[in-house]
């Protein structure tokens, strides 16, 4: 659980490992993960980017979720490749014209160049 200072926006989020890579002798190729978060904007009514005093403002306006696989694989003592798809969900958009869900994707690697 957190507290930032933009929008007083309190957030928090739960992870948990799904699935483990093993080593020699077992047939798990990859680690996988589950992230799931939410936020909520705290400001004062008439501070929210969205506000508009002909409109009924509701609780669930100022509530964000996003959800996350982590997949990932070390190929190598020196190589590991990480792939990472999400949605992120907004209640409430600005106007028509933004999307309430948004896909996304990361991808992460190392190579490790020398041995510590």
């Amino acid at each position: 659980i957190g507290r930032s200072s933009y929008q007083k926006t309190v957030d928090g989020f739960v992870k948990y490992k799904l699935l483990r890579q093993c080593d020699q002798g077992c047939n798990m190729p990859i680690t996988l993960a589950g992230v799931a978060a939410m936020s909520m904007n705290t400001q004062e009514e008439e501070d929210l980017p969205w506000y508009d005093p002909t409109v009924e403002n509701y609780f669930s306006h100022r509530l964000a979720y996003s959800f996350q696989l982590i997949a990932g694989r070390k190929f190598s003592e020196s190589f590991t490749l990480q792939l990472m798809p999400g949605l992120v969900h907004k209640n409430l958009v600005p106007d028509s014209t933004y999307a309430h869900d948004i896909l996304n994707m990361g991808v992460a690697g190392r190579i490790k160049l020398t041995k510590r």
